[in-house]
């Protein structure tokens, strides 16, 4: 006898439904999406919506699709969340960019010292020095050594404006 499906519970805020997906694993975790988007892929007979390390995702026709892919299948490139958040799938957070366009907008590596991308400390001898480089096009560029953290921030906030990286590029993941 086969098992019956589980559904996601969800509250409406306006046009916006939050749903839970939360899982063993992930148990707080929400998606944001539209209401009229939530609707839609419930009326296509979805599976229960659930958080895998980053993205929600569900069964549909026994394959497993993450649901901003769902919700955006005219999007000829790759699917970038603008706000950093992977559980935020209302289409205002959604845009079609290209593979570079969506690397300059990540969110700041957990494994990051100094608190800004693209800045890390050089302890020397003679005390520390800060380093700034960028990645504009998938080749590191020095920006130069500095005394201070304030000046090797400088540097790389006037290459990202240079190069066009999108103004939530490096920012903590929410």
């Amino acid at each position: 006898m086969a098992r019956p499906k589980l559904k996601n519970e969800y509250i409406t805020l306006g046009t916006i439904a939050v749903v839970d997906i939360s899982t063993k694993k992930f148990p707080d975790a929400s998606m944001k999406i539209d209401l009229a988007d939530w609707i839609n892929l419930l009326d296509q007979g979805i599976g229960r919506v659930s958080c895998n390390k980053r993205y929600a995702q569900t069964r549909l026709e026994g394959k497993l699709e993450r649901v901003h892919k769902l919700i955006t299948p005219h999007f000829k490139l790759t699917v970038d969340h603008i706000n950093g958040n992977p559980l935020d799938n209302r289409s205002s957070n959604l845009r079609d960019v290209t593979q570079l366009e969506n690397c300059r907008n990540k969110s700041l590596s957990k494994s990051n010292k100094s608190g800004h991308t693209g800045v890390y400390e050089r302890r020397g001898v003679k005390g520390s020095t800060w380093n700034a480089q960028i990645e504009p096009d998938g080749r590191a560029i020095n920006l130069g050594t500095f005394k201070t953290l304030a000046k090797a921030i400088a540097a790389r906030k006037a290459a990202e404006v240079k190069y066009g990286f999108h103004k939530n590029h490096g920012k903590e993941a929410i």
